[in-house]
This record gives structure tokens, C-alpha cells and sequence, in this order.
């Protein structure tokens, strides 16, 4: 299959159920939005799988009904052999290179991916936040210096607004951008806690590999906007400016968010106690396996 066969064919309402592999040498955001259409047109969540095997082993035996399933296997590098790979239907891998030994064997199934350019993204940009501005669209392109994953992130800050409030919260980021765009994209998982979406927050544990991040900045951001949601909540009668937040924050807390007191509470205090329980040796881990820790925490 070609990248321009399955384009039409997604474009027209079909999902392939041939095994595919998508070969994405530079960044997996078309392959993720391609994944994505295909889970779509099924009406079925993406069934992330650790081998091309294992949805043979559940069809044999009889766990679930694969037929209208869409298993995916992300890794780096796909080499896993076969003598028929035909075999592995509704099955797409995303990866960044083959191994050598079949790459042969599954060249007829491969389709490359090429990698976004930077008029693809500024056309996304513009397609998914209706009127926004070009100059609005080159900025931000160049403030996220052309990263997708970021770019994505700060439109759905914007998506929050509509109208004169969305032109001042663009102005204010312009004129400040510290304020607005966060270099450790925390934005995902600290809006779904404001939100109390566990959904969200899962994922981002899903595609936590895609996320530029440093756990420890991250969390101490989210503890700050933790703070500063609980000052907010239990002091009502108070104003954005005695507070110390941004009229936009405040107006978003006091009126769209949604979170349990003790649970606020209770992230708090984990939050808190983070940097003294790492610097004592008590926890002792690599950051990927600390992001994740400190999520699975605040999601309990």
C-alpha cells in the first residue's frame, strides 16, 4: 500500500484491515492521526498490543473478537519476523526504522511517512482554532520552535476561549510568552486535573513518549497551580489581583473547574513531599518512569 492508497481510502470512509506499518522517520504525528481515523470509522478505541502476535493469540483463544479491532504496536524498531505478514490484519505498527532482515520481507505493507512541514502545521493550526490570525499562527509556531506536539498543546489553551477573551489571552502571551506557553508541556495534565478528566490524563501515559517534559519542573508547576486553585476555592469573595493569579486563570478555576477539595488536598501534599522524598534516596527513579509514577499518584 502507498501513503497516497491510504489516504484515499481513509478520505472516502474506509479502514484498511491489511496489515500496515508506518515508517515515520521524522516524528509519528501523521501516523497518530491516521491511527486515529481509522479507530474512528470502526467506532473502537486503538487496542495497543506489545507484539503483532498477540492478537492471533486472543483470537485463537476466543478473548475477544478482533475483526473490527485496531491493534497498534509503537516501538523504535520493528523486527519481528514472519513468513506471511498478511496474516497480521487490523494490525498497524508505528515505528522508526526496520530491521534490516525484513525489511524485504515487509516492503509490500510498509508505507513511509514523510515528515510535517512547516506550512502542514501552520494550515492544522489554522484549521483546528477557526480565526486565528497568520501573524497569531507564525508566533506560535515559532515560540513552540515547530514542535507538533507542543503546538497542540497551546491551541487547546486557546480553544478554551472564544471571541474578545481569546484575542486578550493571545495578546497577553505575546506580549508575555513565559506566561502562557509552558517549555515542559505540564498544560495536558494539569487542565485535566483542573477538570478532574482522568480520561485526559490517561492519555497522556498513553503517548508519554511524544511529550517533552522534565518530571520535576512539571510537577512543582503543578503544584503551584494546585496552590493556587485552593486559594481560589476557599476564598470566594476574594478578586483575581488580591490572589495573585491572572484574571483568566481565576475566571476559569472559580467557574469551569472541577475538583474535590481532598482530593486537591491530598496532590497537595504528594506534590509537596516529592523533591525531599527524592533527594533523600527514597525514590530512585529514571524521569520516564517518574512521570509516570507521578501521574498513576494524582490519577488514584
Amino acid at each position: 500500500m502507498t501513503l497516497q492508497e491510504l489516504k484515499t481510502q481513509l478520505l472516502e470512509g474506509i479502514a484498511p484491515s491489511e496489515f500496515i506499518i508506518l515508517l515515520c522517520k521524522d516524528g509519528d504525528f501523521i501516523a497518530n492521526q491516521y491511527v486515529e481515523r481509522m479507530c474512528q470509522l470502526r467506532h473502537v478505541k486503538e487496542n495497543r498490543i506489545s507484539s503483532v502476535y498477540d492478537p492471533l493469540a486472543s483470537a485463537l483463544s476466543l478473548v475477544v473478537d478482533s475483526s473490527d479491532a485496531v491493534n497498534v504496536l509503537r516501538t523504535d524498531k520493528f523486527d519481528e519476523r514472519s513468513d506471511d505478514y498478511s496474516q497480521f490484519a487490523n494490525t498497524v505498527v508505528i515505528c522508526s526504522e526496520l530491521d534490516k532482515s525484513i525489511a524485504s520481507a515487509v516492503k509490500g505493507f510498509t508505507v513511509a511517512v514523510p515528515a510535517l512541514q512547516d506550512w502542514q502545521v501552520k494550515a492544522y493550526m489554522k484549521a483546528v482554532c477557526k480565526g486565528i490570525d497568520q501573524n497569531v499562527v507564525d508566533w506560535l509556531y515559532a515560540a513552540a520552535g515547530g514542535d507538533i506536539y507542543r503546538i497542540v498543546n497551546e491551541l487547546d489553551k486557546l480553544a478554551l476561549f472564544e471571541g474578545q477573551e481569546r484575542e486578550q489571552v493571545i495578546e497577553s502571551l505575546m506580549n508575555d510568552p513565559k506566561s502562557g506557553l509552558y517549555p515542559h508541556d505540564d498544560f495536558v495534565i494539569s487542565n485535566a486535573l483542573e477538570t478532574n478528566k482522568k480520561e485526559q490524563l490517561a492519555d497522556v501515559l498513553l503517548h508519554i513518549n511524544c511529550i517533552k517534559y522534565d518530571p520535576i519542573a512539571v510537577a512543582n508547576s503543578l503544584l503551584k497551580k494546585l496552590k493556587n486553585m485552593a486559594l481560589i476555592k476557599l476564598n470566594s469573595g476574594a478578586t483575581a489581583s488580591e490572589l495573585g493569579v491572572s484574571p483568566q486563570y481565576y475566571n476559569y478555576i472559580k467557574n469551569r473547574a472541577v475538583y474535590p477539595l481532598d482530593k486537591l488536598f491530598d496532590n497537595v501534599e504528594f506534590l509537596s513531599g516529592l523533591d525531599l522524598r527524592l533527594k533523600s534516596s527514597e525514590l530512585e527513579l529514571t524521569p520516564s518512569k517518574l512521570m509516570d509514577y507521578i501521574i498513576c499518584k494524582l490519577m488514584a
